[in-house]
C-alpha cells in the first residue's frame, strides 16, 4: 500500500504542476484579449 500512496502522491504532483501551467496560460491570454478590447472596443476609435 505504501507504493501505491507514493505513486499517487507524485501522480498529483505532476498533476498539479501541469495545472499550475494552464492557470498560467489562461491567466495571459485574458491579458491579452483585455488589452485587445481595450484598443478596439474604445469608443473614441469610431469614426
Amino acid at each position: 500500500m505504501g507504493r501505491a500512496s507514493r505513486n499517487m502522491e507524485e501522480r498529483l504532483r505532476e498533476m498539479n504542476g501541469w495545472a499550475g501551467a494552464l492557470d498560467e496560460r489562461l491567466r495571459r491570454h485574458a491579458q491579452e484579449r483585455a488589452t485587445w478590447h481595450r484598443k478596439w472596443d474604445d469608443p473614441s476609435r469610431v469614426g
